[in-house]
């Protein structure tokens, strides 16, 4: 559970940590939708991925992204993951994956579509320092 400093609503993170050093843990995020102005309580996929260039100067990065292939792409590129012609793939999994609607009426996250996420990062390799 995390807390805005400057709202002061609080959010929860239910999330698969698969043993360290994952490059990937996914789950649901929830809480009161900040920007709407009746704050309703709101819940989506989450997708949070190490930053392989951490070594290298920060970068500016968005905070919150449309789940189109091509942006991340690029955010997996200046993560310090493959060149982008290599990351489509991959991109374009989790971008399904943020966005699959569930029948059942159900928001999950299913351990083995996060951990066939996982593995589809894991096969791109780290880009030199």
């Amino acid at each position: 559970m995390v807390r805005c400093h400057q709202s002061g609503k609080h959010f929860f993170f239910a999330l698969q940590a698969p043993a360290p050093p994952a490059n990937l843990i996914g789950g649901v995020f929830s809480g009161s939708a900040i920007h709407d102005a009746s704050a309703r309580p709101v819940a989506c996929r989450i997708l949070l991925i190490r930053d392989r260039a951490s070594e290298r100067a920060p970068a500016a990065r968005p905070t919150y992204m449309p789940p189109s292939t091509n942006l991340i792409a690029g955010l997996l590129v200046s993560l310090g993951y493959d060149p982008e012609e290599n990351c489509r793939g991959p991109a374009d999994r989790f971008g399904a994956f943020l966005m699959e609607r569930s029948g059942a009426g159900l928001l999950d996250t299913p351990a083995d579509a996060v951990g066939t996420l996982g593995f589809a990062l894991d096969s791109l390799g780290a880009m030199p320092a």
